[in-house]
Order: C-alpha cells, then sequence, then structure tokens
C-alpha cells in the first residue's frame, strides 16, 4: 500500500479531504485534539477504503476513534441506514 495518510486528524492534507472529513476535522479539533494516536493514524484509511482490520492497542488510546471517525466520513447525510456497530457491553 502507497504510504499515503489521509484521515481528518491529518491538517497538512485538508486540501485532499472529502467534505464529511473537513467537518469531522472541525470538530476533532474544537475537543482539543491534535495529534492523532498511532493505532487511529493506522486504522483510517484501510478502514475508510473499506478493507476490513484487527487492530489491537491498550486501553485509552483511542480505539473508538479509530474505527468511528472513517465509518463516519464514508456515511451520507439523509440516506438512511448506512451504519451498524455491534459492540459487546
Amino acid at each position: 500500500m502507497e504510504n499515503q495518510t489521509r484521515y481528518p486528524l491529518n491538517v497538512e492534507n485538508q486540501g485532499n479531504l472529502t467534505e464529511n472529513e473537513r467537518k469531522l476535522l472541525l470538530i476533532w479539533q474544537s475537543q482539543g485534539f491534535d495529534k492523532a494516536s498511532l493505532i487511529q493514524e493506522k486504522a483510517y484509511l484501510p478502514i475508510r477504503q473499506g478493507e476490513n482490520i484487527q487492530g489491537i492497542s491498550p486501553t485509552g488510546t483511542g480505539k473508538t476513534l479509530a474505527y468511528l471517525l472513517p465509518l463516519l466520513a464514508n456515511t451520507e447525510a439523509n440516506h438512511y441506514l448506512q451504519l451498524v456497530i455491534v459492540a459487546p457491553t
């Protein structure tokens, strides 16, 4: 895979972001985040491209955002159900 990082957390590549990614970036920045964790950085592009991945990372490293951000970037407003997340309790 080409070494291309394209995720909303990367402010250097803002010109390549979709409208949804730009919105996510603004929300990300408004919440005080400025740098992605390693799991977020590594997981974004494969998930965004529809690949299945297995990511293992310690508690508190941002795994939830690592899978949610690329999934949210792929959703489109007013297009009914596009995403179902099933998580154990």
